[in-house]
């Protein structure tokens, strides 16, 4: 199974994605995507490993040399901690969230998407509703990925 779930923003395909993760009782191996938010602002981006590790995706207030709209993409910690994940077994659940303009700055997490994609092993994601990226639009047309969409 390859499944990927999409949608436009605050639709619900993270809450979704744990939500289906934690109905499986195999191991899984991937990351989530959070909000960081202050003051009921969201200011950024960090994701979380299975194993619990986290580091910065994006922030409004640490510049780097990447920007995605108003966000600062902070590619080189977000390089460091998916390296881990390159390391799975034929049992594991695989799972990203998400595939999107932020993590595609980085060649690392395209060589990680195209790894999860062909394995043998079951995999679910989420993916941007809209994009012009042909990486993106290439995941898409696989025929051999299931595409769910939310709509809210």
């Amino acid at each position: 199974m390859k499944l990927l779930i999409t949608g436009k923003p605050g639709s619900g395909k993270t809450t979704l994605l744990k939500q289906m993760l934690s109905s499986y009782k195999r191991p899984k191996r991937g990351f989530l995507t959070e909000e960081i938010r202050e003051n009921s602002s969201r200011v950024g981006f960090k994701i979380i490993t299975d194993k619990g590790k986290e580091a910065l995706l994006a922030s409004k207030k640490l510049p780097s040399e990447r920007k995605h709209g108003s966000y600062y993409v902070h590619i080189a910690e977000f390089e460091e901690l998916i390296t881990s994940l390159f390391d799975f077994t034929e049992n594991d659940l695989l799972y990203i969230d998400e595939i999107g303009p932020m993590e595609l700055f980085s060649e690392k997490f395209k060589e990680l998407v195209k790894l999860y994609m062909e394995a043998e092993n079951d995999f679910i994601g989420t993916i941007k509703l809209d994009s012009d990226d042909q990486f993106i639009k290439r995941i898409k047309g696989n025929a051999a990925i299931t595409i769910v969409e939310i709509k809210r």
